[in-house]
């Protein structure tokens, strides 16, 4: 095509020329012909939009999200503009701008499947998986067989631990597409959930292998196995880092922690810490932390919630003794913890729930979400044992039959003082771990659903102060004996002693299943679920001690 070939002709034949251009590769001659409309008529909203998905295609996520965005504003009411401008705000990791654009789509056009795939596909990365599975399966209505609705229902079925549906989803999927890439990947995460390795890795190989540019499954595989140096998946992300820069941050931050991961097993500590905080700045940038409404929580909570909030324990409340509560910092064992108990006989493995939090959100005051510290010692005996049930209720609902359920939520640790006057009769477990190990191990992993700040080694330990300043606190408060501390350490020196230790707190008999929770088949979502598939091992323990050099500030941060 001519350098002028695009100057000539009606502006809807340039466009088309310009679309022809784009569809075939060839950016410069399709930017050339947008460039020249453009100056014709700034307000042409197609050529602006072009403009976009040309700057998308060439890795500048900060040009198509301009020219994307001046598109949708001369034209508000094209629902296509506003599916791509979702895209690209979504690839760029702004989240709720996406979730707003994506909104907009779908009260234009209620009928239309695309919009409520992408509200779906927003409010699953922000977390909301309700919401979205309820966008997903509206698109489906339109749709049955709709490929990318049906790979995000299968997602968000794994996400909430219906990880046999999903299983069931993606083979589907599959056997019509078995050469896509992104269903050989998430196949390979359910499996992994599942505890069925093999299979997940051999899944996880065949997307690479389909994709080799595709992050998702390396960071998947990352968490599988352990690179050696001559490992031919380290030398394929070690091209990839040379184009990180034009990869959407979503799939950059995957590959930053990939490599981290890869090289700290080979030993290559120096450059495993930089890529860890690559993949760390770029998280953060897309998802600030509020820590001021962290450090507000923690300091009302310590203020109102004293002794006299807990009046009348252990006769309130809802008496049934259905929950074991497991908290702690992300990463200091609680998945360990959990797998253990939940290879005896009478607890089932609840997993990270929300339902404390929910319950106290949706049944006492959904109009003051922030108001737990001063409203707890106000609450009526009524309003005890209502919340108390409605939480057990939803307990329940995870198993039926078994004895115990657990609910392994770490941030229930800002809401311990709700336990003991609406489920007086729950036991808590507190795990502990090294400051720096747990906070080295928070930064070193990619979390993407909460914990933000773990992606900055400063938020890092002012957020572990802050926890162990209300864990002090809990101490005080808390009735004698609800609460076990078990620490990490003394789990992996003792297996044994720890374990028999837990099983009595909870009172429950002894059970040498217990002794072998990596043989327990069960789906677990944490990061941790490779670790409780194996016995256990010790090569956590001064793990931090490999990047001792870079992490000095935060050893005089976490200092006593």
């Amino acid at each position: 095509m001519s350098s002028n070939s695009g100057n000539s002709g009606t502006p809807e034949s340039q466009l088309q020329q310009a679309s022809d251009a784009f569809q075939a590769g060839d950016l410069a001659t399709a930017q050339q012909i947008c460039r020249h409309l453009i100056d014709n008529n700034p307000r042409n909203h197609q050529a602006l939009m072009l403009l976009g998905l040309i700057a998308r295609q060439s890795g500048r996520q900060d040009l198509a999200v301009h020219f994307a965005g001046q598109a949708c504003s001369l034209s508000p009411t094209t629902v296509n503009h506003l599916h791509q401008f979702t895209r690209i705000l979504h690839e760029s990791g702004q989240l709720r701008e996406a979730a707003s654009v994506a909104s907009r789509a779908v009260e234009l056009a209620p009928q239309d499947l695309q919009s409520h795939c992408n509200l779906g596909l927003v409010l699953m990365d922000l977390g909301a998986r309700k919401e979205a599975v309820g966008h997903i399966e509206k698109a489906l209505t339109f749709d049955p067989h709709h490929d990318q609705s049906l790979t995000a229902l299968a997602v968000l079925k794994r996400q909430l631990g219906k990880v046999d549906e999903a299983v069931s989803i993606l083979e589907d999927l599959l056997k019509r597409h078995p050469d896509k890439a992104v269903l050989h990947s998430e196949l390979g995460n359910a499996l992994f959930m599942q505890g069925d390795l093999e299979t997940a890795q051999k899944h996880l190989e065949q997307a690479i292998k389909l994709d080799p540019e595709y992050t998702e499954p390396l960071f998947s595989l990352s968490n599988l196995k352990t690179f050696t140096q001559d490992d031919d998946v380290v030398k394929n992300i070690e091209a990839l880092a040379q184009k990180a820069e034009q990869m959407a941050p979503a799939n950059a931050q995957s590959l930053w922690f990939t490599i981290g991961k890869a090289y700290e097993d080979v030993g290559r500590f120096d450059e495993a810490f930089e890529a860890y905080r690559k993949g760390n700045d770029i998280y953060r940038a897309a998802h600030p932390f509020d820590e001021k409404r962290n450090e507000d929580f923690v300091e009302r909570t310590i203020r109102n919630f004293g002794p006299d909030a807990i009046k009348g324990y252990p006769d309130l409340g809802c008496l049934d003794n259905t929950t074991i509560f497991i908290v702690g910092m992300p990463r200091s064992g609680t998945t360990l913890i959990e797998q253990i108990l939940a290879s005896h006989s009478s607890v089932y493995g609840g997993g990270e729930q929300t339902h404390l939090n929910d319950v106290y959100n949706e049944s006492l005051i959904p109009q003051r979400r922030e108001a737990l510290p001063e409203l707890a010692a106000r609450l009526t005996d009524a309003q005890k044992k209502e919340m108390g049930e409605e939480y057990i209720r939803r307990q329940r609902q995870l198993s039926a039959e078994s004895r115990h359920v657990t609910d392994k939520m770490p941030s229930n640790h800002y809401l311990l003082g709700l336990i003991p006057i609406i489920v007086p009769n729950a036991k808590i477990i507190h795990c502990t771990r090294d400051p720096m190990d747990v906070c080295f191990s928070n930064y070193a992993q990619l979390f993407r659903d909460g914990q933000l700040f773990s992606y900055n080694l400063n938020d890092l330990a002012r957020e572990y102060r802050r926890y162990e300043r209300l864990m002090a606190h809990w101490k005080q408060v808390l009735p004698s004996g609800v609460m076990l501390d078990v620490a990490y350490e003394d789990v992996v020196s003792d297996l044994e002693q720890s374990a028999r230790q837990l099983i009595d707190h909870c009172g429950l008999p002894w059970e040498d299943h217990c002794l072998d929770f990596h043989k327990t088949k069960r789906s677990v979502k944490t990061a941790s679920a490779a670790q409780v598939r194996r016995p256990v091992y010790k090569s956590s323990v001064g793990r931090w001690r490999h990047f001792e050099k870079h992490l000095a500030p935060l050893a005089d941060a976490l200092r006593p």
